[in-house]
This record gives C-alpha cells, sequence and structure tokens, in this order.
C-alpha cells in the first residue's frame, strides 16, 4: 500500500480517464440505485448532509458535483466520523476477537481487508452494505492486471506493479493457511477474488486517517487508513487545492477546497505529487497533461546505451552512481531533463583522470547548455535507447490486445507509453 502523506484523501481504481474541470451540465446519478441508497443510509446512520451531489460527467463518468457557488476557503465535505471505517471499527465488530488473537500481527490493510470482506459477505444483513453496494465491480490496478500486461508497462513502473501484485498474493496465502489452522469459519467464505477486491478497494479509496499505535497490528506499516464513504467520489486533479483531515472538534472528517467552482462544477481533489506511472499503479488510471509527470529511467537501459556508447570502466562509474543516490536520478520530466539527471551523465562520460574528482560536478549546475558534448550524445543515447523499448512494450500491448482485446486495463497502458513516448520524445528534441 503506498504511503498516503503528500494530500491525505485518496482515490484509486477508476478506468482511465481524462480528468478536467468541464463546464458541460452532467447527468444526475438519480437513476443509479446504489447511490441514491447510499445517501439515504449516511442520512439516516449520520444525518449527513454535503453541498455535493453525485453525477456523472462526460469526461470522467462518476464525480461529485455543486449544487451552487463554492469559493475558497469552504468545507465541501464534513463525514461524521461514525462513517469512516477503520481497524478500530475491525476490532469492535463481531470478528473483532479473531483478529485481535491473530498471530504473527496482522498488517494494518489486510486487518481492514479482512473486515471487509466478512462484511461484504453478508450482504444486506451487513451494516455498511450501503457502501459496499455502491463500490466498483473491479480495478485497474496490477492485482487485476496479468502478467503479460504488466510486461508491456516501462520497466521502473513494471517492477512496481510486479511487486504489488506479488504482495496482495502473498498476503491472502498467509491468512489462507492461517484461517484454515484456526477460523475454518472464515476460511469457508475466503477466496482470492473476493480477498483481491477488498484489498483493491483500501489501497485505492482510504484517506490518511491516523490511527495510532495498536497492540493488535503489525507496527511495520502505520496505522493511518480509513474507508470514507460518499467521499471516495471525489476524483483527482493535478492542479487540485485541498485541505484534507479529521476535526475533532466537529467530529468529521473534512475537506477544504482552495479553488473556486461554479454551480454544475465537478469538484476534485489532489493524491499529491505523483506521476502518471505512480498514478497507474497506485490508482489505475494516467492524466494526460499531468504537471507533475516524470519518465524514471530504469538502471538496465542506462546500461545498455553505455554499452552501446563503448563507455569505459562503466561498472566502477555505475558503482559511484549507485553510493551516491544517483541512480535513481535519470528522470525525463515534462519541463526537461531532471539536474541530476545531467550530473550522473557527466560522471559516466567523465575520463579515469578525472573520476575521482567527480563530486565537484554537485558544485554547479548542470544543464544542456554548458554540458560537454559527450554527456549530450550519452544522454541522447539514453533517451533513444528508451524509445526503443517503448517500442517494443507497445507491440507487446498489441499482442496481449489481438489476444484478449480492448479492454480498460490495456487502454491506460496505452495511455501511459504514448505519454511516455511524448515525454522523452519532447526531451530529445529540446
Amino acid at each position: 500500500m503506498t504511503t498516503r502523506q503528500c494530500c491525505p484523501c485518496k482515490r484509486r481504481g477508476r478506468t482511465f480517464r481524462e480528468r478536467r474541470k468541464s463546464h458541460s451540465r452532467p447527468t444526475s446519478c438519480s437513476e443509479d440505485g446504489s447511490i441514491v441508497e447510499l445517501c439515504k443510509w449516511m442520512k439516516a446512520a449520520a444525518g449527513f448532509k454535503c453541498p455535493l451531489s453525485p453525477a456523472n460527467f462526460q469526461d470522467t463518468g462518476r464525480g461529485l458535483q455543486t449544487k451552487s457557488t463554492i469559493r475558497s476557503g469552504e468545507i465541501i465535505i464534513a463525514l461524521p466520523k461514525k462513517l469512516l471505517i477503520t481497524n478500530q471499527t475491525a476490532f469492535q465488530s463481531d470478528i473483532g476477537p479473531y483478529l485481535k488473537k491473530w498471530r504473527p500481527l496482522l498488517l494494518p490493510q489486510a486487518c481492514l481487508s479482512m473486515f471487509l470482506l466478512w462484511e461484504r459477505r453478508k450482504q444486506t444483513d451487513s451494516h455498511w452494505f450501503p457502501y459496499i453496494n455502491s463500490l466498483p465491480a473491479t480495478f485497474n490496478t496490477p492485482p487485476y492486471l496479468t502478467d503479460k500486461e504488466i510486461s508491456c508497462l516501462p520497466d521502473s513502473v513494471q517492477k512496481s506493479a510486479f511487486k504489488e501484485k506479488w504482495k496482495v498474493s502473498t498476503v491472502y496465502e498467509q491468512i489462507e493457511s492461517h484461517c484454515k489452522l484456526h477460523w475454518t469459519e472464515f476460511f469457508d467464505i475466503l477466496d482470492f477474488e473476493t480477498f483481491r477486491w477488498c484489498w483493491s478497494v483500501i489501497n485505492t479509496r482510504s484517506v490518511y486517517l491516523d490511527g495510532g499505535l495498536s497492540e493488535y497490528l503489525n507496527k511495520s506499516e502505520p496505522n493511518n487508513i480509513a474507508l470514507a464513504p460518499y467521499l471516495d467520489l471525489i476524483n483527482h486533479s493535478p492542479s487540485a487545492r485541498i485541505k484534507a483531515d479529521y476535526n475533532s472538534m466537529s467530529g468529521c472528517y473534512e475537506i477544504t477546497t482552495y479553488d473556486c467552482y461554479r454551480p454544475y462544477d465537478q469538484v476534485f481533489i489532489s493524491y499529491g505529487f505523483h506521476s502518471n506511472g505512480r498514478l497507474l499503479v497506485d490508482y489505475g488510471f494516467c492524466v494526460p497533461g499531468n504537471h507533475c509527470d516524470e519518465v524514471q529511467i530504469s538502471e538496465e537501459e542506462i546500461r545498455q546505451a553505455c554499452l552501446k556508447e563503448n563507455i569505459s570502466y562503466l561498472e566502477k562509474k555505475m558503482d559511484i552512481l549507485k553510493n551516491n543516490a544517483l541512480l535513481g536520478c535519470f528522470q525525463c520530466r515534462v519541463d526537461g531533463i531532471a539536474g541530476q539527471f545531467w550530473i550522473a551523465v557527466e560522471v559516466l562520460v567523465s575520463s579515469w583522470e578525472d573520476l575521482p574528482h567527480w563530486y565537484r560536478l554537485l558544485d554547479r549546475e548542470v544543464t544542456a547548455q554548458n554540458a560537454s558534448w559527450k554527456a549530450v550524445q550519452l544522454l541522447k543515447a539514453i533517451l533513444k535507447e528508451y524509445l526503443a523499448d517503448l517500442d517494443v512494450k507497445q507491440a507487446c500491448l498489441t499482442q496481449v490486445i489481438e489476444e484478449m482485446g480492448t479492454t480498460d486495463r490495456t487502454s491506460a497502458i496505452a495511455s501511459l507509453l504514448a505519454i511516455e513516448s511524448a515525454i522523452v520524445s519532447s526531451a530529445l528534441t529540446s
């Protein structure tokens, strides 16, 4: 699960689509039975009221719209604490005694996933059924991607995607093994598809809420997640300006916007400064025109370009980069090449005599204007190597589409490949 620090509100797992403010009038969700029942339940359970209403937007699908003008500094949603689903909620439930006795201690996300699975199996007998019934049926995040689809992702994104997919499978196997021996009632309702769904709901839709230390949870990961009904209908925009936090005085989780909206505008939140690769892995979508975007070039791609350019003493130079935290600095951003990228390239083209003094590069700003000719040539070779690799990924994706057809998942991957190709091509010609 990703760290929830930059912007507490998190929303993931929707189909790829462009996110932008739209002034065309959206269509009401009044015909969506699950949303109607969700609103009724929240009002009955906690007297919940909100200046935003659910709607379907041409650009983004389901989201929340304004009912009237909203000005900067206004609270756009205040969700009572009793409507938040946390691990404390799980511990106070009918399966709380089992979760508290679990050994080794459960990870916070695993614990909340088990609670959600238990409640989902109850169907209408669950207090939380109106919320659970309103959630998406599937996601575009790594646990739902096939290995072939993940192999079509850029190398650095692919690595993160495989890691997330592996983590979900591993946690599930641990829970399955434990329940088979110690909790047969839960074992009888447990299956990977449902657990994967529960994990993905939490991983894509939770908000940051500090739950403090718990004697019942594994402390290797923070206990800071909560599901927030209705609030999680708000879509993401990289440019949205918000503040999100729990207000102990009002007893509500509140979102304050610092943007202005006209009637029928869609309201947005920001998940933080995330590249499209990060958004795809964590949330299942990309954002065209994302000003936070950056392309991470992998160590293997750097090596391949250096070998083709006959870079001498490559291993020694790679060790210098690795030992000085420069190996992860090969990044292309929407506004050009990152400064440390140039420094790393200058190290790679240094002569044996100059190599011991490489650190002097840190004392000056290296740019395309003052970089050495050799550095410029190597950088171009690296970018060309990356573009060639993207072509291979695109060919792989084309094959997947021919075999399985076009899906929301393949559309998201295709978007990421196109966006990264545009960013790197722009850097190459600038």
